[in-house]
Formats: C-alpha cells, structure tokens, sequence
C-alpha cells in the first residue's frame, strides 16, 4: 500500500514539473513574440497544452481581437469577455475563469474543479501567463509607435532633401536671370539717354545709381548661403536620428517588424 502511495506521490510530483514546464515554455515563447497574433498563439497554445478551452481577447491602441480555436471574434464568446472584463482582476465562477489586464483578457471555460489541487495550479499559472501577455504587448504596442514614428519622419526627411535641392538650383537660377536683367537695364538706359539729351555726367550718375541699386538687390542673395547651410544641418541630423539602430527589446534583439492583427 506504502508503494502505491510512493508511486501516485511520485507520478503527480512529475505532473507538477511537467506544467511548471509548460509555463516557462510559454513564457519564454512569449518574450520573442513580434506580433500581437503571436501573443495570442502563444496563450492558446499553452491554455491548449494544459487541457484548456481557451479564449484570448487583447486590446492595443483602438484594436481589439477576439481570438479561440473556434475562430476570430465569435459572438458569443466577444459577448462573454466584454461581460468578465468589467470584473475583478481575477474572476472565477462554476468552471469557468476570466484573467482581466490592461490589454488581455484570458477566458477559461472549462477549469477542472474535480480536482482542487490541479485547478489551484492552473489558474496560478494562468495569472502568471496573462501578466507576462500584458507586459508583451505593451512592448510590441511601444515599438510599434516607433516605426511609425520613423516612417513619418522618413517622409519629412525626403520632403526637406527635396525641398533643399529645389531651393539650391532656383537660387543659382534667380542669381543669374538679376544679373542678366541689370545688364539689360544698363544697356536700355543707355540707348534711352540718347532720346533726352543727357550730358555725359547725367547719363553717368543714372547709370551709377541703377547699378547701386542692382547690387543692393544681389545682396539680398548673400542670406541664401545661410538659409541652405540650416536646411543642409538639418536633413543631416534627421538623417542620423532615422538612420539610428531600432530599439531593443529585453530578448537582446531587435524587432524588425511588427504586424498588426
């Protein structure tokens, strides 16, 4: 009888480790999610494993999702979270529990009541997956406002490089039609001069003050140097910031993606 006792000891002490197992497994699968339909995978997935009928909902940003292995946002069970979210952190009622965080719902359907001891391990561990969900998203939904971040600010860069060339080459345009317009002034004034019988020193002093005044105009181009220089400082830091490696999240690798549901 003592051998039995040993060996039933000894079979439910290994079904502890094996779900214990299971839960690091998730964890771990959790912390290299780069997508929010990975979460989900990864919870049904253990939920599964642990003999569960699961129901994932998740809500980032304005999306929400209702995901289980009957499919994507089921009436019945969207009708079910949107009722247990608005309950305690932790619900439990006949076999069912509800797991409610910022961003996760878990709903449970089917907890195993007949046996106390397993269903206290379960749902323990079902806390623990559902925070460590939560905290995941919460990462994805960080990095995923970055990338749009960097992509709009990509646009801004490509619109400023574009709007500094435009600039630089209708400068050098303006330069060169001011020059060729005062020289063809001076050469009107000059055949002008001969139909109003100007003396020499007249037609000399209108001539002088026309130039004086052209290269009071050209001066004005002497601040474009200074406007290019800043466009040119700027386009290069928002170069540096785009060009910048993503932020990293806590697995020590980069996201290069992140997909939406």
């Amino acid at each position: 009888m003592s051998d039995m006792s040993a060996n039933g000891s000894a079979v439910q002490y290994a079904h502890v480790l094996d779900e214990y197992a299971l839960l690091v497994q998730c964890l771990r699968q959790l912390n290299g999610c780069r997508s929010y339909q990975e979460v989900a995978v990864a919870l049904l997935e253990i939920t599964a494993r642990f003999g569960l009928d699961g129901v994932i909902h998740m809500r980032v940003g304005g999306l929400e999702q209702t995901i289980s292995a009957a499919g994507q946002d089921v009436a019945a069970e969207v009708a079910m979270v949107r009722h247990v979210r608005e309950m305690d952190r932790i619900v439990a009622f006949r076999d069912k529990a509800a797991y409610n965080f910022e961003r996760i719902t878990i709903l449970v359907n089917n907890m195993p009541l007949a046996d106390a001891a397993l269903c206290g391990r379960l749902r323990d561990h079902l806390a623990i997956a559902a925070a460590a969900a939560d905290d995941r998203l919460a990462v994805l939904r960080t990095m995923l406002d970055n990338a749009s971040g960097i992509a709009a600010l990509e646009n801004i860069l490509a619109m400023l490089d574009q709007t500094r060339q435009e600039y630089r080459v209708r400068l050098s345009e303006a330069r060169e039609r001011s020059g060729q317009s005062m020289e063809t002034l001076v050469e009107q004034v000059n055949d002008m001069s001969q139909d109003f019988d100007l003396s020499s020193a007249q037609e000399a002093a209108m001539i002088s003050a026309i130039r004086r005044a052209g290269q009071r105009i050209v001066a004005g181009f002497d601040l474009a140097p200074v406007v290019a220089g800043a466009l040119d400082q700027l386009v290069d830091e928002l170069e540096q910031i785009v060009s910048r490696e993503p932020a990293k999240d806590n697995t020590g690798e980069a996201l290069p993606t992140i997909e939406l549901f």
